[in-house]
């Protein structure tokens, strides 16, 4: 949740306004959603990346009649393994 990583990163930079932090976060979302309607994939280092799916066009079968849904874009997100790593050692306590 956004609000929660505002408070995380305010508490860990406490030289820096709340206002500030919650404008930076904003603006990064907003690149984010942005290169993603483009159809970039967008790369967080040692989070994971973000890309956009294009499902192609299905048929549904109505009691009545057959439809056909156009083309959906889907928005996908592959986990980087380091924090995959890391939730691995926190559970383990290595």
């Amino acid at each position: 949740i956004k609000s929660e990583l505002i408070q995380k990163i305010a508490a860990s930079n406490p030289h820096l306004f709340h206002r500030d932090i919650e404008r930076i976060v904003n603006v990064i979302f907003d690149e984010i959603v942005e290169a993603l309607a483009r159809g970039d994939r967008v790369e967080l280092r040692g989070f994971g990346a973000f890309t956009v799916k294009i499902a192609l066009p299905a048929k549904a079968a109505d009691l009545q009649e057959i439809i056909s849904a156009g083309k959906v874009r889907i928005g996908v997100m592959f986990p980087s393994r380091a924090p995959d790593s890391a939730v691995r050692v926190a559970q383990t306590g290595a």
